[in-house]
């Protein structure tokens, strides 16, 4: 079996708001001990078609949703490949907490949130911010 296949496949998604600074979504989920805040996150199906889950996933969980989403790039976790996707939201976008599983929800500055979240999920918000800055200088 190919080990990329056989490892679980997640799918999250940096919801931003193209504020002054810029603002990007994250979650607290419910765990044990340390109370963390991530890039909302979904374990997803192979045959499952990853920006349509994660995207339908984080409007469950906070009420936010973009208009499309973009493919960013992937981490490796122990527990399996996180794929990363960004999506522009609304700037009237209010996130309201909507899952079980989820303690708080909140828009960050995107300096402040780089600085909330762990080393693997730092590393796409970097790659995030290097690309929104592609973007800007493009448009």
């Amino acid at each position: 079996m190919d080990p990329e296949t056989a490892q679980s496949q997640f799918a999250g998604c940096i919801l931003y708001k193209n504020s002054n600074p810029v603002e990007v979504l994250l979650v607290q989920p419910i765990t044990r001990g340390k109370q963390r805040w991530a890039i909302p996150e979904i374990e997803v199906d192979a045959p499952e078609d990853m920006a349509e889950a994660v995207h339908k996933h984080v409007l469950e969980e906070t009420g936010i949703a973009a208009k499309s989403v973009d493919y960013l790039g992937f981490v490796d976790y122990p527990r399996g490949r996180l794929h990363c996707f960004f999506g522009r939201v609304s700037a009237t976008a209010n996130p309201k907490l909507g899952h079980l599983h989820i303690r708080a929800v909140n828009l960050f500055p995107l300096e402040e949130a780089v600085k909330l979240v762990d080393k693997r999920q730092r590393r796409l918000l970097e790659a995030f911010s290097t690309s929104l800055a592609f973007l800007s200088d493009s448009a």
